[in-house]
This record gives C-alpha cells, sequence and structure tokens, in this order.
C-alpha cells in the first residue's frame, strides 16, 4: 500500500528545508506574483525552477535538461559581455547562475544523456559558490590583516627607540587613555628628567629602565588605534588594559626577538636584556628562576613556528578579552563581538594556508598558547610587587625613600 500523497508532499517539503541550497521564492513576500523574469528581465508569469521567470526561459531551461544536448559557444569569451542575445549554451549556464534548479526538472523522457547534463550544470554551479565564498573570504582577511599590520606598524618606532635616556615618563594610565594616540616619544607631554643613579651596596640600580615602560606604552597605545576601543567607558578601558598590557607586551617582544633579531631567548624590543641583579644567593635563585618563566611564551612561538598573521591575530584575540572582571555587560559585549571577528578571521587563514583538515588543528594550537601567556603575565606581575617591595625596604634601611624609582602607569598595570 503506497503512502498518501499528502504525506509525500510532507516529506519532500522537509527534505528541500534540509538541504543547503538557498531558494530565491523563499525570500519574496508571500501571496504576491512576481512581475519581472530573474533570466532576461521580461515580463515574468510565475515561479519556476525554484526563480521567477517568463513562458520562453522556463521552456527553454525544461526542453535543454530534458534533450541533453552538449551547447558550445561559437562565440568564446563574447557571450558574457553581451546583455542580447546569448548564445544557446551561455543561456543555459545563465539560467543555472541566476538560480534556476536543474534538479527540479522531473519528465519521463529523462535520458542518460539528461542525467549527465544535469549533474554537471549542478556541479559548475556547486564549484562557482564555492569559488565565490572562497573569494569573499580571502578579501575580507586581506582587509583584516592590513589593518592589524598598519596598528603593528604604527608602534614599532615606539619599541624600538625607547623613552629618551635619563627622562622617564611619569603619567598615570589614566591620562594616557584620555589622551589621542601618540606614537613617537617627542610628542609624550611633561617628560620628566630621571633621578641621579643610586647605589645600595654593590649593586648600581639604574634609573629609569624604560625598556619594559616602552613595551607597556606601545601596547597601550596600539589598543587605542582599535576601533571597538572609543566604545569603551573609561572605566572598563582601564580595567582591561591593567589586564592585558603586560600579555601583549610580552608577546610584542617574543615575537621581535624571533622574527627580527633571531635570538631564541626574550630580548626587549630596543634590544635590551631584561636583567636583574641581587646580592643575596636565595634572591639569585628566584631571579634565574623568574628569567626562565619569562621564556615560556617565546618558547611556545618557537615551537609552535608562528607566523606574523597568525601573531597578529592572536595578539588581538588577547587583546579583546570579555572575560575581564567587573566589566559592565554592554563592554563585554563589544569585546565579544571583537574577538569573534578575529577568531574567524584567524580561523579562515589556517584553513587556507593549512588546508580544511590541518587548518583547525593549527587554529586549536595556536589558541592553546593562551594559558601560558596569561600565567606567564601574572607571574611577571607577582614578581615586579616583589623585586618593588625589595627595593623599597632598602631605600627606608638607608634613610631616603624618596630616591625610589616610581614608574606610575607601569606600576599601574603590575599591581592590579
Amino acid at each position: 500500500m503506497s503512502p498518501p500523497e499528502s504525506s509525500n508532499n510532507t516529506n519532500l517539503a522537509a527534505a528541500r528545508k534540509k538541504g543547503k541550497r538557498s531558494k530565491y521564492y523563499k525570500h519574496l513576500p508571500q501571496n504576491q506574483s512576481p512581475t519581472e523574469c530573474r533570466i532576461c528581465e521580461k515580463p515574468a508569469i510565475g515561479f519556476h525552477y525554484e526563480v521567477p521567470c517568463c513562458n520562453t526561459c522556463k521552456v527553454f531551461f525544461r526542453r535543454a535538461i530534458i534533450t541533453g544536448y552538449n551547447f558550445e559557444c561559437y562565440r568564446p569569451n563574447q557571450c558574457s559581455r553581451l546583455n542580447e542575445d546569448p548564445c544557446r549554451s551561455c543561456r543555459l549556464k545563465m539560467c543555472v547562475r541566476k538560480g534556476m534548479n536543474p534538479l527540479a526538472v522531473r519528465s519521463d523522457q529523462m535520458t542518460d544523456k539528461s542525467k549527465k547534463l544535469r549533474q554537471d550544470l549542478v556541479d559548475m554551479k556547486n564549484a562557482e559558490e564555492t569559488m565565490s565564498t572562497v573569494i569573499v573570504e580571502e578579501d575580507l582577511l586581506n582587509k583584516m590583516v592590513q589593518k592589524l599590520t598598519m596598528v603593528e606598524s604604527g608602534i614599532e618606532p615606539m619599541c624600538r627607540e625607547g623613552v629618551p635616556r635619563g627622562y622617564r615618563d611619569s603619567r598615570l594610565l589614566e591620562d594616557i587613555l584620555t589622551s589621542p594616540p601618540i606614537l613617537t616619544y617627542s610628542k609624550i607631554p611633561n617628560l620628566e628628567i630621571c633621578p641621579p643613579e643610586c647605589f645600595i651596596g654593590k649593586c648600581n640600580h639604574r634609573r629609569c629602565n624604560n625598556a619594559v615602560h616602552s613595551s607597556f606604552l606601545a601596547s597601550i597605545e596600539s589598543s587605542k588605534m582599535f576601533d571597538f576601543f572609543t566604545k569603551l567607558n573609561l572605566d572598563s578601558k582601564e580595567l582591561l588594559l591593567k589586564h592585558v598590557t603586560a600579555v601583549c607586551s610580552t608577546m610584542t617582544s617574543a615575537y621581535f626577538s624571533i622574527s627580527d633579531l633571531k635570538f631564541d631567548i626574550l630580548v626587549q624590543p630596543n634590544g635590551t636584556y631584561d636583567r636583574i641583579v641581587l646580592n643575596e644567593d636565595a634572591e639569585k635563585s628566584a631571579v634565574i628562576a623568574y628569567t626562565n618563566a619569562q621564556q615560556k611564551t617565546l618558547a611556545c612561538f618557537l615551537r609552535n613556528k608562528i607566523d606574523r598573521i597568525e601573531y597578529l591575530h592572536f595578539k588581538a584575540i588577547m587583546l579583546c578579552n570579555p572575560a575581564v572582571s567587573n566589566l559592565t555587560l554592554f563592554d563585554q559585549h563589544v569585546l565579544g563581538l571583537e574577538r569573534n571577528k578575529y577568531l574567524k578571521s584567524m580561523y579562515n587563514y589556517c584553513q587556507l594556508q593549512y588546508g580544511k583538515v590541518q587548518g583547525p588543528n593549527r587554529f586549536a594550537e595556536i589558541l592553546a598558547m593562551a594559558p601560558i601567556i596569561e600565567n606567564q603575565a601574572k607571574e611577571q606581575k607577582d614578581f615586579h610587587v616583589y623585586v618593588k617591595t625589595r627595593h623599597m625596604l632598602q631605600h627606608e634601611e638607608l634613610g631616603h625613600a624618596e630616591q625610589a624609582v616610581v614608574n606610575f602607569m607601569l606600576d599601574q598595570v603590575m599591581e592590579a
């Protein structure tokens, strides 16, 4: 006993809904007859083979599929440029490109030749749609890479040059955030002259070690160049940058050490080492442990052979962190949308670079480095507080606590 006709119609409708092919008539107003043929732009008589078309185009498309003739274009590369009178081969392809579905043609007169032609047209349509999707993704990726490259190029002079020797930037984080982006140190207002060098025991503590400060300042200035940053309120900007500045600075120094200086150890962007000299053996061992811990991000970059485009995307993803505590719901939403854009862009790059199979694996490998970088930033903050406390105690013991080195922005970020 055959199933009822209504059941067949229901199953056919469900099968069509599950298909990936988007039907043109689904997006048009209901209960309205089309006025123009989508193929030749003449008056339409209704929907046929999923598009509004005239009777002439409907009959031509159906007859061409059923007969299965393999038409050839007698004007190669010319029909696509002519709006009128295309050949039968180009007209049939135009019908498919405009949305006509070859699989919707049903007839008892279908031959093997007809079925082959129908399948060839479907394959042509799918190949063109896939190519169009790839081109769109590549265009979006190129625009994203150009934007990130522009931001990174803008802060490179600040990273390389550093604050002029003998001067220090005494601005607070709030002052930096409320000022427009400053990409050269000559435009920093009110640079102060550093105090003279001081000696504690046999250790010479140099004044104004600006390498870390310069790297942090470059990360803050780069964040101000992103479009989403203006949408956040000042409190959220401070909370966000207190959390991510050390992360972005570490990533910048690690990639610069590998790509530009060709080092396998962490070097500041201005070419200096992050050295801390202490007297006691226990403190020396602590410094050694800290120095080894500071190589984690660089080791991850070396191990995973991260390239420049992956580095730029990954740093932008780490910057847009909606999980920072005490952010408003609106700011979390803004950061979440921005992070998703960079995630999607990096995923597309991994697929284009490594293929559909290895691309997702590469994407997961890059994201797996995030906890390691976060932990390194936390250890860096903890050690900064430890060193600063020891420094202040030594100055108090000598009776000149007012000469202790204070770096306002750096301390605000590190002590958050």
